[in-house]
């Protein structure tokens, strides 16, 4: 049991099922719900926190808040405002827009949460600790009985914390899963304190029975092959090489083909030099840092 939430955020946030527990009997297996016995524990954050986050003017663009509306994006001049900046036009979210969309029944996501509201970025933070993933969290809040996104799969697993009010989940079991057996849709209803694990691949969609509703998500992302492979590439790239032709086009096929085996052969080497090792060095030093101040740094000892 852990006692205090900030000391690890994450095993605070599964009480009273431990991450071990989670990991051994649900995870990947399908959907799952969970309820603590002490609901204030994963009261993560409260409304005046989102409206200081949101407040964060530069922070938002039409990019990382939108809205949707009856499973459709609102359109962005609906609720936000063009601001001319050296790099062009930036469109960012007005205040009265956005509420007055809200009360029309529209569902706000506020993409990187956890890279606006400390406590939410600590979170994300406790999560990487413990698994090998990449945490982003999004924020969304909606009203009651209008569904803001449509049914849809990510490619991704996803944690949903449910914060305020209420809402139903529909999760369906992807098309291959459908033939093991067992029911195609669940359905879950969410309360403040509960948790809902939806597997990667898993289709679902989301209606706010009691409002104003606030969940937050957060996506576990694994490492993908592509990632990898730009890993690998980059791993045997010379600076100032690797853009040039390496092959002599007078020679044909046959120097392409001799071009790709010596890359080949240098990708073996390279993975003979425990490229794996630091492979897996490189990925946990470059886990993204959220980052903290702790200000004021220092008084001075005499102020003339």
């Amino acid at each position: 049991m852990v006692d205090d939430f900030q000391a690890d955020p994450f095993r605070g946030l599964m009480h009273p099922c431990t991450v071990e527990g989670f990991l051994s009997s649900a995870y990947g297996c399908g959907p799952w719900h969970g309820s603590p016995d002490d609901r204030s524990r994963r009261r993560i954050i409260d409304w005046n926190d989102v409206n200081q986050a949101l407040g964060c003017v530069r922070a938002w663009d039409d990019r990382n808040l939108r809205l949707g509306l009856h499973g459709r994006p609102v359109p962005t001049p609906e609720y936000c405002s063009p601001h001319e900046s050296s790099s062009g036009t930036v469109w960012r979210p007005d205040s009265e827009r956005v509420s007055k969309a809200l009360k029309a029944g529209a569902t706000l996501m506020a993409s990187g949460i956890d890279g606006v509201i400390p406590a939410v970025g600590a979170l994300a933070e406790s999560i990487e600790s413990a698994l090998p993933v990449r945490v982003q969290a999004n924020l969304y809040c909606s009203s009651a009985g209008a569904a803001g996104f449509p049914r849809h799969e990510d490619t991704h697993d996803v944690l949903v914390v449910h914060l305020f009010g209420s809402k139903r989940w529909s999760v369906g079991r992807p098309a291959a899963a459908s033939r093991t057996g067992g029911p195609d849709l669940q359905h879950f209803l969410l309360n403040p304190g509960d948790l809902l694990y939806v597997p990667q691949g898993w289709s679902h969609e989301a209606l706010a029975e009691a409002g104003p509703c606030l969940h937050l998500t957060l996506a576990l992302v694994h490492v993908s092959i592509e990632h990898l492979a730009h890993m690998l590439a980059r791993s045997i790239c010379t600076p100032g090489v690797s853009d040039k032709p390496l092959y002599d086009l007078h020679l044909g096929s046959r120097a392409l083909a001799a071009h790709l085996e010596s890359v080949v052969q240098m990708m073996a080497a390279r993975a003979g030099e425990g490229l794996a090792s630091k492979m897996l060095d490189d990925l946990l030093a470059g886990r993204r840092v959220r980052p903290r101040y702790a200000l004021p740094v220092g008084q001075p000892d005499h102020v003339p």
